[in-house]
């Protein structure tokens, strides 16, 4: 009987799993990368934007915090679960929405109710800015989740591969921007909401069908001892800045989140869960944070480089419909541009463990920061919305590499024990990146224009950059 079990949790579940990563991304390119268009359609302000966008970041990263603890042991089915009970709030979150939304009047009505007039526009709008932020805040909570579905699935003796499915995500992801973007030109953004209702609701079935065993924590650890641990069982992963942050998203993690969050910093502690029960240590060899960036002075330059070049990644992706409206595009030229960034990241972020083994991990985050420079000086420069387009094409050499690039850069500049500590770097690094470029993106537009938070955006690139470098002559 226990080996009929054990067999049957070697069968591959990449198919069912790459079907919910398509899903979840899918839904995270509508509602984080339209959540411009459809907010300022209902008439908020750029700077109100940021505010809600940052507060869902933020409390994502709060609500990850507190759970943290709690789901540390959790297994596939309990992993399972909790993803479940969030797309089923995201569900009826948009439901919410969706309702709420045709009631509102047109952006003339959002700004009346902005002067005082007309109270119950007022009441409306804000609930529309409350939702919004719920489900934002609900979406890059659910990326950890999944990226731990994966894992901890692969621990229990499943076949997982993480590269195949996020590269599948990332097609979905173009897919669904290029068809959001034509359908909310068409039929007018509260069309936006809607979208997420269909992709949701097959999440949601998709997870309940996901065929994950429960297991007590001896259990998970006579399992792990068979099949190995979670990244060597499950294949090729992705990393944890890319499964959070991907597509210009929050933590996005965040990605990603989130930010920040992500696969990379579940596999790290998997395999850092397993050197502990082995040798029964581990845990207390680990660093506390400071003490780390303290005693690695080098990888501490390379993480606040890498924040700054966050920042900038976020600037131009969060605020992607005012770099286009600024050329004279719209929401269909949002979505294509959207497309063809996220097609040309597929094949380097299933490729990258073979590129990094040519060049250290370092001089890819350098790189990328030179890339993300030239795109900011692009969009700056490049009147239509062809040069849009031309810049970012250059995704391939920035997010791209970015975003899966950190996680090898960890393990090759830490050592084993500290590995999980240094993936949390990056984890709050790309949260607090996602807060700051928010904030900062919204009030420079309002204040300034499109222009001078292109500048702002280059600005931290090219200090991100210069950390980098000098980082890179430390070596």
């Amino acid at each position: 009987m226990r080996e009929k079990k054990k067999e049957a949790g070697t069968r591959s579940l990449t198919g069912i799993y790459s079907l919910i990563m398509m899903l979840y991304w899918a839904e995270f390119a509508v509602v984080y990368g339209y959540a411009s268009v459809y907010l300022l359609g209902m008439g908020y302000s750029n700077t109100r934007i940021g505010v809600v966008l940052a507060a869902a970041a933020l409390g994502a990263v709060l609500l990850q915090l507190l759970i943290t603890e709690h789901m540390k042991d959790a297994d596939a089915l309990e992993v399972k679960r909790s993803s479940a009970i969030l797309a089923g709030c995201f569900l009826a979150a948009g439901a919410a929405l969706v309702l709420i939304g045709s009631k509102v009047g047109t952006a003339g009505a959002g700004a009346n109710a902005g002067s005082g007039n007309g109270s119950a526009e007022l009441v409306l709008l804000a609930a529309v800015c409350i939702i919004y932020g719920i489900m934002a805040l609900i979406v890059e909570t659910l990326t950890p989740f999944l990226n731990s579905l994966a894992t901890v699935s692969a621990a229990s003796g499943a076949n997982i591969n993480f590269g195949i499915a996020r590269g599948l995500a990332s097609g979905a992801y173009s897919l669904v921007s290029f068809f959001a973007g034509h359908a909310s030109a068409a039929a007018g953004v509260r069309i936006i909401p809607v979208i997420t209702l269909p992709l949701c609701a097959l999440l949601l079935i998709l997870l309940l069908k996901f065929p994950a065993a429960h297991a007590g924590r001896q259990g998970r650890a006579e399992t792990a001892e068979g099949h190995g641990t979670a990244p060597e069982a499950a294949g090729n992963h992705g990393s944890a800045a890319e499964a959070a942050g991907s597509h210009g998203s929050a933590v996005e993690t965040g990605q990603k989140g989130t930010a920040s969050e992500g696969t990379a910093q579940n596999e790290k502690a998997a395999k850092n869960e397993g050197v502990a029960q082995k040798s029964g240590e581990a845990g207390k060899q680990q660093k506390n944070l400071l003490s780390l960036l303290r005693e690695n002075q080098r990888f501490a330059t390379v993480l606040f480089g890498t924040l700054c070049i966050y920042i900038c990644h976020l600037l131009v992706n969060t605020y992607a419909f005012q770099i286009v409206s600024s050329k004279g595009g719209g929401d269909a030229e949002l979505g294509i541009g959207t497309a063809v960034a996220a097609l040309t990241e597929i094949p380097v972020m299933i490729l990258m463990g073979i590129y990094r083994k040519k060049i250290h991990a370092g001089r890819w985050i350098l790189v990328a920061g030179i890339v993300y420079f030239i795109r900011c000086i692009g969009y700056l420069f490049l009147p239509s919305v062809g040069g849009y387009y031309a810049m970012q094409l250059l995704q391939v050499m920035s997010w791209a590499v970015l975003g899966v690039v950190t996680v090898y850069y960890v393990s090759e500049v830490l050592k084993a024990e500290n590995e999980v500590r240094g993936q949390a770097c990056f984890t709050m690094a790309f949260s607090l990146a996602t807060v700051l470029s928010s904030l900062l993106g919204g009030v420079l537009i309002d204040w300034k224009g499109v222009s001078a938070m292109l500048i702002c955006a280059a600005a931290f690139a090219a200090a991100g950059i210069l950390l980098n470098a000098a980082a890179q002559k430390r070596q």
